[in-house]
């Protein structure tokens, strides 16, 4: 990947890590790394393994990007300054110059030596587990990390995370041992003969165990990169307070947000295009999330259905600025309130059971859509 960087290419860089993240999906590969792992009968060597190789292979992937993107700069740096030279208007120039050598001052700082590159790969707070930091913001963060000492209020506030997340690990272990929520999911004929009720608590406890899992495994390693001057992305937010499709995606996984929001949603220009470009872009990166979490069915539901629920609230945000409903919105917010709850229903439905596909599989998300959907 350095090398292929050195191309200066970001279509090649891509085109690359498609196709190293695609090999933790392809059989003799699996077999291969598989072979590699200490027989466990839980595999949790292996699964290990697979998920620090594919940690890395966001990492690599946006220090490659980053390099290139360096380079791009540079280019339009020297040609602005030979367009400056060759200009006439003095002024003009010497009132855009002091910004424009800032912006650059502040690129100087990142560096991207092949060292720099392992560095950033093998930062061992976050080298095992999530959250992702993207190279530009680790870069800048480990400069100023050099300059400053953290202070009395930062450490409180380090000791706090700290003792939250301990507080988490233990109350996710003590759940663990008397609810057992989790272990259901590996049992099909017990979920089938539950009642609608039971099934949607189990439901909800899994979403709940879910984001509680992940504080832990984000605010264990985001604590000892805080000591080291590293902010890392914050945790998941609650689930219980997220209602649309969007902000599920930008505040659990808010390093995998900050990844793909960068790197290929904003780049596609999605930001600055019409409801069908966004909608592209959309596609884009649901694709990338369904190989990079790998290519499995229940995988590609819950991708499918997310892209479907995001695409709805595109389209809604669409409807949303029509004159008509504006004005139904300014004469009567209540009935309008209402039409929102009886649109926003269906959507809220949909969205649980690809959720439940991720949780426990397909045969798990298809249960609950046959007992509460088709049975009724």
């Amino acid at each position: 990947m350095y090398l292929i960087s050195l191309l200066q290419s970001k279509c090649l860089v891509w085109i690359l890590s498609i196709a190293l993240i695609s090999t933790l999906n392809i059989q003799p590969c699996v077999t291969w790394m598989n072979s590699l792992t200490p027989e466990d009968s839980r595999r949790n060597s292996y699964y290990t393994l697979m998920f620090t190789l594919s940690l890395t292979h966001l990492r690599y992937t946006s220090f490659c990007l980053e390099r290139v993107e360096y380079a791009d700069t540079i280019k339009k740096d020297k040609m602005c300054k030979a367009s400056l030279q060759q200009s006439t208007n003095t002024e003009e120039n010497a009132g855009a110059s002091p910004t424009y050598d800032k912006e650059m001052k502040q690129k100087e700082e990142i560096h991207f030596s092949l060292m720099d590159a392992f560095s950033y790969f093998l930062y061992y707070p976050l080298f095992f587990c999530e959250p992702i930091i993207t190279y530009d913001d680790f870069s800048r963060q480990m400069n100023e990390s050099e300059r400053k000492t953290l202070k009395a209020s930062e450490m409180k506030s380090i000791a706090f995370q700290a003792t939250r997340v301990i507080f988490w690990a233990f109350f996710n272990e003590f759940i663990l041992h008397f609810f057992y929520f989790n272990a259901f999911q590996h049992h099909v004929s017990v979920l089938e003969n539950m009642d609608q009720w039971t099934l949607w608590g189990m439901g909800y406890c899994q979403g709940q165990f879910l984001m509680m899992k992940y504080f832990v495994l984000f605010g264990l390693p985001s604590v000892v990169a805080r000591i080291c001057g590293i902010e890392p992305p914050a945790g998941p937010k609650c689930i219980g307070h997220i209602y649309k499709y969007s902000d599920m995606w930008k505040y659990f996984d808010r390093g995998m947000y900050n990844f793909i929001k960068r790197y290929i949603y904003v780049p596609l220009g999605c930001s600055k295009g019409n409801t069908l470009q966004r909608l592209v872009c959309s596609a884009s990166c649901f694709i990338f999330v369904f190989i990079w979490h790998g290519t499995e069915y229940y995988i590609f539901i819950w991708t499918l259905f997310n892209f479907i629920g995001i695409s709805l609230e595109v389209f809604d945000y669409w409807v949303d600025k029509r004159s008509a409903v504006c004005q139904l919105k300014t004469s009567m917010p209540i009935t309008y309130r209402r039409i929102q709850t009886i649109v926003a229903a269906p959507i809220a439905i949909m969205s649980m059971f690809p959720a439940f596909c991720f949780f426990g599989g397909s045969n798990v998300g298809y249960i609950y859509f046959q007992n509460i959907i088709v049975k009724g």
